[in-house]
């Protein structure tokens, strides 16, 4: 459902790497988070037209290009089973969005390598204001890269 973007976000990425851009790099361009432009580079995010003309300018892309990352995407950039119980599909849904963006920015920060979470808390609160009332989740952790694919170990 997501060719089209998907095949852009590959695109981008090569000229992004030609041109030795980070992500930090093309939002402070872009004006937006280098989550959210990695993410909406890479199909996972709608811009605005605004943003997708800047993006465009950028990355020299042709006007239908340009178009397409105002359109609404088919989120989820990971292929595998859902889950059926709905708290557990919304973390999951939280990683088919964001896993590859979270990839994306690890790797340029710190290589390509196999990392494992070193050490994890999790926290939730409710959040008073309201109503709706809202949960507020946290997932800070220690991320160290403990083996790179060159053979260095990291950690």
């Amino acid at each position: 459902m997501n060719d089209a973007k998907t095949a852009l976000g590959y695109k981008i990425q090569t000229i992004k790497k030609r041109k030795k851009w980070t992500w930090p790099d093309i939002a402070a361009k872009l004006e937006h988070s280098p989550v959210w432009t990695c993410a909406a580079c890479l199909g996972q995010m709608s811009m605005t037209e605004a943003t997708a003309k800047k993006t465009g300018e950028l990355f020299k892309l042709s006007d239908d290009e340009v178009e397409l990352p105002r359109e609404p995407p088919y989120r989820g950039s990971l292929s595998t089973a859902v889950p059926t119980d709905p708290l557990i599909y919304r973390f999951y849904e939280l990683i088919q969005v964001y896993g590859t963006t979270w990839k994306e920015l690890i790797q340029e920060e710190f290589g390509d390598g196999i990392m494992i979470f070193h050490t994890f808390w999790f926290f939730g609160t409710k959040r008073k204001e309201g109503p709706p009332l809202r949960a507020v989740f946290g997932l800070p952790f220690s991320l160290p890269v403990v083996a790179s694919f060159e053979g260095i170990a990291t950690a």
